[in-house]
């Protein structure tokens, strides 16, 4: 009997202990969301924050403000919020495990208007935060009662206490890879070459100084070194110890500098290098040169072309399928709803969302709340999704020029543009591995564009006419119940287990550009990865090593998550992002909807001529305007830009119609 109650004291106790330490490992991390603290004040043009819309769950929070529940009232309009959420007790102990506590809101002549329920764990260095939504809006939790310092001061944090004048020194990072010799495991082998990375940067005058180097891989921190001088900056190096198990040879990587003038001083705020991206690449071939100048473009409201060229102006609202690969679940959505014309009449439909996915992970970016003929109904803060499974699927880089690019595992590129809350441009540029592997209403990078338009169950228009492109248009329509909508709340994304090749240098030759060749160009699988050197034509370069993938559910903090399939993880959490430059702005996932009297099935005329305006006019606007150009006319001295031309004319008299005509109902 006693052999059976101590069993069971123990299968209990150890049951207790994995529960618990499990808290500590699974939870929502927040980062960097100082203005949570009790001493930031409320702004003029502060966005207060509600947790009203939070998702009930364990939630761990990090920043220089400080990373605890402030255990005091603060006053009204603290905390980023109107309405401050405390707590109203003591923070647990290390030995205590899980304990119940009582967070009170601040109201107008209360500090605990009302309460809430909340749990607690002591995890040794940190607390976790069982955190249940606000009853009101524009009330939110109280983490930290540090601010940042003013501008032009500083700290070892960069907040508060111990604000001083901050250096005025300035350095320029740069992130550089290269490989070492390292004794290898086996001694009679000799020595092998091991990558790393190294940031970079001129020795200030004057000094000495010391400095402070961080290593970001995907904007995750992943090293920090402090105190080092500039001769000992080979100590601070990025090596694979601190990458592998946790991040693919796929990775975004940055460095930033802090300088401080003397050992232990304050430093200057983090200087950052520009983003090098390691491994990542278009693959190259002169099979490529088939498909080089083939992009599928929608430009808002949205003009629209196929890979082949064959343009088209897209007038209904809902979700599309732009492209998807017939043998891989690779696919990218666009989102449509009705946009502002003259006089209030709806011209034709503007982007408004961009979804891409790689069998289970899943990138969206979008702009509006409702899709709708009727009215105009727009997010007050564009939202982002990336549920990342595994770092070879994609990866997002901003460019120079204002673009998001997404990169696929092919090489395929999607790059994306705003314009105030519409998605200006949305370009897709196809890999030599997409050729007759792809489909959906950018057609087939074939060079015909007989064939651009083709229903999923392989139906083709009647005629070339416009109605009839549009009836097989529409076929590509996703329901936003359906299981292949991607900007649902919760969509049905399977890993088929293939192997996601990534081409960094084609292993075997495909150099010849006949149709035999290119259909075998899926079989190039294998490849040569290296962070140090530049791609290779695949004609030059041969290896027999396979590079292949595999899956490991990781969240926006580089922790490894559980597999979807596991009890309890039946959905996926949404983390999302506003689009201001308030890094600690992050909010709740709202779902996209439909106007009630949206259908599905409607495809809305095109709008008709008036206030005097026909095509023959209009024409001869656009055709004086453009061919007068003095940029075009210096411009077509040196390359042919007759296409270009062609386009602009077209998108011209288009927008005439568009602006100065209607849509009969």
């Amino acid at each position: 009997m006693w052999c059976k109650l101590f069993y069971s004291l123990v299968v209990t106790t150890i049951s207790l202990v994995a529960f618990v330490s499990g808290q500590c490992t699974d939870y929502k991390l927040q980062t960097n969301q100082y203005k949570r603290s009790s001493g930031y004040q409320l702004g003029r043009t502060d966005v207060a924050i509600s947790d009203n819309f939070l998702s009930e769950g364990w939630y761990r929070f990090q920043s220089g403000a400080g990373n605890d529940m402030v255990t005091s009232s603060p006053s009204i309009a603290m905390c980023g919020t109107i309405y401050p959420v405390w707590l109203n007790g003591s923070l647990p102990l290390e030995n205590e495990g899980i304990v119940n506590r009582t967070a009170c809101v601040v109201g107008l002549t209360r500090s605990c208007e009302s309460m809430i329920s909340i749990k607690i764990i002591n995890c040794g260095t940190y607390n976790v935060y069982y955190l249940r939504k606000t009853p009101i809006l524009a009330s939110g939790y109280c983490f930290g009662e540090q601010v940042k310092c003013p501008d032009g001061q500083g700290s070892e944090t960069g907040f508060t206490p111990g604000c001083q004048m901050l250096p005025t020194i300035t350095v320029t990072p740069v992130v550089n890879a290269d490989l070492e010799d390292t004794p290898s495991q086996i001694p009679r082998l000799g020595s092998s070459k091991k990558s790393y990375f190294e940031c970079t940067f001129d020795k200030p005058s004057m000094g000495p100084y010391y400095f402070d180097i961080t290593w970001y891989i995907h904007g995750n921190e992943v090293r920090r070194t402090r105190n080092v001088t500039y001769e000992e900056l080979s100590t601070t190096r990025l090596l694979p110890k601190h990458w592998v198990h946790q991040y693919n040879l796929n990775m975004v990587v940055m460095c930033s500098v802090r300088v401080r003038e003397t050992e232990g001083g304050v430093p200057t705020n983090e200087m950052t290098s520009s983003e090098y991206q390691a491994g990542i690449f278009i693959y190259i071939s002169d099979v490529d040169n088939t498909i080089s100048d083939r992009i599928c473009k929608l430009q808002t409201d949205p003009r629209f072309w196929t890979f082949d060229g064959k343009q088209h102006d897209i007038y209904s609202a809902g979700e599309f399928v732009l492209y998807r690969h017939k043998k891989r679940n690779v696919e990218v959505h666009a989102l449509f709803t009705a946009c502002p014309g003259d006089s209030g009449n709806l011209g034709a439909a503007c982007t408004c969302g961009v979804a891409i996915r790689v069998e289970d992970s899943l990138y969206v970016y979008r702009t509006c709340r409702e899709v709708s003929y009727q009215t105009v109904n727009l997010l007050a803060h564009h939202s982002t999704i990336y549920e990342v499974c595994d770092d070879k699927h994609m990866v997002i880089s901003t460019e120079s020029d204002g673009f998001t690019k997404i990169t696929l595992p092919s090489g395929t590129v999607v790059k994306y543009k705003l314009h105030g809350n519409w998605i200006r441009y949305l370009h897709i540029i196809p890999s030599a591995f997409d050729i007759d592997n792809m489909e959906g209403i950018c057609g087939n990078a074939n060079d015909n564009d007989a064939d651009d338009f083709v229903a999923p169950d392989g139906r083709t228009p009647t005629s070339d006419s416009r109605e009839d492109n549009d009836i097989i248009i529409n076929t590509w329509k996703i329901q936003l119940t359906s299981p292949n909508s991607l900007f649902s709340a919760n969509p049905v994304l399977e890993n088929t287990s293939n192997d996601v090749q990534k081409y960094c240098s084609c292993a075997t030759e495909a150099s010849n550009t006949n149709n035999a060749i290119l259909k075998n160009l899926e079989d190039h699988h294998t490849a040569v990865c290296n962070i140090t050197t530049s791609l290779v034509d695949c004609s030059h370069q041969q290896t027999t090593a396979s590079f292949l993938t595999t899956c490991n559910r990781v969240d926006n903090n580089g922790r490894k998550r559980r597999a979807l399939s596991e009890v309890g993880l039946n959905k996926r959490s949404k983390r999302v992002r506003r689009s201001t430059t308030d890094s600690d702005d992050v909010i709740d996932f709202e779902p996209l909807i439909y106007d009630p009297s949206y259908s599905f099935t409607y495809i809305p005329q095109i709008p008709t001529w008036r206030n005097g305006w026909n095509e023959s006019h209009a024409r001869q606007v656009c055709e004086e305007s453009i061919n007068n150009d003095h940029v075009k006319l210096e411009c077509e001295k040196y390359i042919d830009i007759q296409k270009m031309v062609n386009h602009s004319i077209s998108s011209c008299i288009l927008d005439i119609r568009v602006i100065n005509g209607e849509i009969e109902q």
